[in-house]
């Protein structure tokens, strides 16, 4: 039984042979590559090919590699031959000025020889492909290539050569380029046939030279009726191409060609391209006989909703009993994807055609999503806010009533999605909820609903709607500032987190009397928490207090300069990290230079008078005094003193003060060691 654990020493190939076919770990890519390229077999010759791109990283000793490219091309296998000379045109494209120069310098002769040699062989696409690299980046002889056009044996070769140089070519040589094309067309050879609409379609000056003559359309209709299928395509890309520029020049010989139009139908083999250029085409004629068997070619096809968006516009301009069979034939097929569909990815492209239907085919389209929403909730909500967006052009008592209805599903809808823990939906639900406030206007009641959202178990939601009551505060703040204070208290330490970032929040975005008006100066009552993660995000509120109130509030300064200094020698690590971070933020901030103060006051202006824009709110927002009606609320600040602070050379931030003023009344703070009763949470609460 012990020979069972014995280690095999049999091997199907000798050690020699493994040395040989392997390379050692240790290489760079271009030595292995090279030892490879010399004894390795096909897979890994081809491996080394199609991994090229990995070269340029020592592209020092690329020449090198290059060199045994080109003469590797002479003698290996057609496959390996195919991807060699890929590989060199994808490698000189990667390379540097400097290595280029080298090779242009040692190499270009030869790669000049190798393209002549390969190019009339089954490696002309290839080849040709490599000669465009290289005239981009060297300086390529392309003349030998153009006697090729006098030879009847090259003929595909001659319509590569067409198709790369005809922009540059003399007047003879386009002369004899276009002899060339002409006698491919008539001798139908399938190979070259196939990428003859390339070759035209690619120069425009070409094909108006092309649509000129009148045996040009005649010459594409015989391409049309061959027996290879891409032979027939190429045709009908040909004629329709040249069917649209005619007609975009004003001639008219095309107009005696529509029945060719009717015959293309039946040749569009389900070409998505085919099928947009036969009815742009169409649709420049009146005839309805020919607009009728296009939508008899349609109708009976899946629907593709992908390529509505691209040829409705032209199905917009046929006849209109015509489009409005269209049109019911759509709806008609939007719900048997409903209603079949496990996935409704072609609501994303059934809403890029909405702007194009007409507004009662659209209230259709939208009858049909709104009414199964219910039964595809989850399968809707991420095309649903799109959908409801395009649908801002319909202005109607049928449509209101069925966003009304949206607005009430979705409300109850999302909190079966937190008990599932769908976030994705929650999220996606939300901004839907938020479109559909504005455009029934329904914001003070979404606002309401965002209050009870608040406790949703998912961190990222809660900022979401933490961010989304910030832009509404002007209007509700004496409603949306409790809601964040009474997470003051809260047992769970993410919600002091979520009060924190709230008051981050409006230190960046509102102003100081914003912040003063709305107690949040209360806040610092966390500076003792006792889970790390509070206190480190306190670190950050300093610092977004410190840059707001700069130095209006002294008493205020004073308190955030002494806070600080106990959290960078707080115990957990990471806190001090953060702090000392901060600190050498604020020590690159001249608090008591004169410019910076003119900008901090002109910003703090700025938000001041976002804030009273409104005439409601102007009272509201001003400094309270006794005659003022706002002096009912408990600020926790008196005026602030109008002396200017002494200005200093260097400020040393944070620093123990060494005057005391009287200019805010600051909240009480429970000494550390001491804990409140409204604080009894933290007894049990853990450092995490």
């Amino acid at each position: 039984m012990d020979s069972i654990n014995e280690r095999c020493t049999n091997s199907i190939k000798s050690n020699e042979e493994i040395e040989k076919l392997c390379t050692p770990e240790y290489n760079n890519f271009i030595d292995k590559a090279i030892c490879l390229l010399n004894n390795g077999q096909t897979f890994q010759k081809l491996f080394v090919c199609q991994n090229i791109h990995k070269a340029t990283e020592l592209d020092f000793y690329v020449p090198e590699l290059v060199a045994l490219m080109i003469s590797k091309v002479k003698s290996e296998d057609s496959q390996v031959i195919k991807e060699l000379i890929k590989a060199l045109s994808v490698i000189i494209t990667l390379l540097k000025q400097n290595v280029l120069s080298k090779i242009k310098e040692q190499f270009l002769k030869q790669l000049q020889e190798l393209c002549f040699n390969c190019y009339n062989t089954p490696f002309c696409d290839q080849v040709c492909e490599l000669m465009q690299t290289l005239s981009k980046f060297m300086e390529f002889d392309f003349e030998p290539y153009l006697l090729i056009l006098n030879e009847d044996s090259v003929r595909y070769e001659g319509l590569k050569v067409i198709q790369m140089l005809y922009s540059v070519m003399t007047n003879a040589q386009q002369v004899q380029s276009l002899k060339h094309i002409k006698q491919c067309i008539g001798r139908k050879n399938e190979r070259m046939c196939r990428i003859i609409d390339q070759v035209i379609l690619k120069h425009d000056k070409l094909l108006m030279i092309l649509i000129k003559e009148e045996e040009w359309l005649k010459n594409t209709i015989s391409l049309i009726s061959d027996f290879d299928k891409q032979v027939r395509l190429s045709g009908c890309r040909l004629f329709l191409n040249s069917w649209l520029k005619m007609e975009e020049q004003g001639y008219e010989g095309h107009l005696k060609f529509q029945d060719t139009l009717q015959d293309i139908i039946q040749f569009i083999e389900d070409d998505p391209k085919i099928i947009i250029l036969v009815a742009q085409c169409i649709s420049t004629i009146k005839t309805e006989s020919i607009q009728q068997a296009f939508m008899d070619y349609i109708r009976p096809q899946p629907i593709q909703i992908e390529l509505i968006k691209e040829y409705y516009q032209y199905i917009y301009q046929f006849d209109s009993k015509i489009r409005q069979q269209y049109d019911d034939f759509l709806i008609n097929q939007v719900s048997n994807l409903i209603d079949t569909s496990k996935e409704f990815s072609f609501l994303k492209h059934l809403s890029d055609v909405y702007t194009q239907l007409s507004e009662q085919t659209h209230q259709q389209l939208l009858g049909l999503v709104f009414g199964n929403l219910e039964l595809n909730q989850i399968l809707f909500i991420p095309y649903l806010l799109d959908i409801i967006n395009k649908g801002n052009r319909i202005k109607n008592r049928q449509l209101a009533v069925q966003l009304q209805r949206t607005f009430d599903f979705l409300k109850k809808s999302i909190f079966h999605f937190e008990q599932k823990g769908l976030w994705y939906e929650v999220e996606e639900t939300l901004n839907i909820l938020e479109c559909l406030a504005s455009n029934l206007n329904l914001k003070s009641e979404l606002n309401s609903l965002c209050y009870s959202y608040l406790s949703m178990g998912s961190q990222h939601i809660r900022k979401k709607i933490c961010a989304y009551l910030i832009d509404q505060i002007i209007e509700n703040y004496d409603k949306v500032v409790p809601q964040f204070l009474q997470f003051l208290t809260h047992t769970n330490y993410s919600y002091r987190v979520l009060l924190i970032d709230f008051c981050i929040q409006i230190c960046r975005k509102r102003s100081r009397n914003f912040f003063k008006h709305c107690n949040l100066i209360q806040v610092l009552q966390l500076q003792n928490d006792p889970v790390y993660l509070v206190r480190m995000k306190f670190v950050q509120l300093i610092y977004e207090m410190r840059l707001l109130f700069w130095n209006e509030e002294k008493d205020l300064v004073i308190k955030l300069q002494q806070t600080f200094q106990q959290f960078l020698t707080d115990k957990k690590i990471i806190v001090q990290q953060v702090a000392k971070e901060i600190n050498q933020k604020l020590q690159q901030i001249h608090f008591h230079h004169p410019e910076t103060i003119i900008k901090q006051d002109h910003a703090n202006s700025l938000k001041e008078n976002m804030e009273t824009f409104q005439p409601k709110h102007q009272i509201r927002l001003k400094t309270p005094t006794k005659n003022n009606a706002t002096s009912r609320l408990h600020t926790p600040t008196s005026k602030v003193s109008s002396q200017t602070p002494t200005l200093k050379k260097q400020q040393i931030l944070f620093s123990k003060p060494q005057t005391k003023s009287t200019c805010v009344q600051l909240p009480k703070v429970p000494p550390k060691q001491n804990i409140s009763k409204t604080q009894s949470f933290q007894k049990n609460s853990k450092d995490f």
